[in-house]
């Protein structure tokens, strides 16, 4: 992450180093073409994406040198903190100063901060690789009548939180919606998607606060 390389140079797996590898033996009688795939990050489901490559492979010769078969996982992680999908409004509408949170981090995991709060790479201050000015975050709300309200989110500088971005829930009316967090990185197209849901209900004496039902 905080090494630049050429294209010619293997991406270092030795120990210590914090590269994703698989290493295995293969019993081959025969010239065999494999298929080789990766699920991931296993930790943040929603976001998870499958890349795969097929080669040939030949009894006795190794398929070592260089990055062996590399594989790169494209995409973002991206998940909605807040509203939790479910949430039920009983006030009407949505109540005034409610906030989208989403959680944007680089697929391995490396969070997303400004230079100050995120120097991530010791001893090169001026490296510090993912910066939250190359990241677009916004949500896209959706009724059951087909309209859609677009939200852009801004990083929150106050907090400083690594990766996190918000905005204000706009005010909508008695319906249930769905919403689409969605985030790219403008530098390399990486994308990450999440989608949630809420309820805004008629507000009702006796009941005007709003619930969260987690199932």
């Amino acid at each position: 992450m905080c090494v630049s390389l050429t294209r010619s140079q293997p991406v270092p797996t030795n120990p210590g180093n914090t590269t994703s590898a698989f290493k295995t033996t293969l019993c081959l009688t025969s010239p065999t073409q494999i298929e080789v795939t990766a699920y991931g990050p296993l930790a943040a489901r929603g976001s998870a994406n499958t890349v795969s490559a097929t080669t040939w492979v030949y009894p006795g010769k190794d398929l070592t040198a260089g990055n062996g078969i590399l594989l790169e996982m494209p995409g973002l992680i991206c998940q909605v903190i807040n509203p939790p999908t479910h949430t039920v409004y009983n006030t009407g509408q949505t109540p005034s100063g409610a906030l989208i949170i989403a959680n944007v981090a680089m697929a391995c995991g490396c969070p997303i901060s400004d230079k100050k709060a995120g120097q991530i790479c010791p001893g090169d201050s001026g490296s510090q690789p993912w910066l939250q000015g190359n990241f677009e975050v916004s949500a896209v709300i959706s009724s059951g009548s087909g309209n859609s309200t677009s939200v852009p989110l801004t990083w929150d500088s106050v907090t400083g939180v690594p990766g996190r971005f918000t905005a204000t829930l706009p005010s909508f009316t008695a319906g249930t919606y769905q919403m689409a967090v969605c985030a790219q990185q403008k530098s390399t197209g990486n994308t990450g998607v999440e989608l949630s849901t809420f309820m805004v209900k008629p507000s009702s004496s006796g009941l005007d606060n709003s619930l969260t039902f987690i199932m």
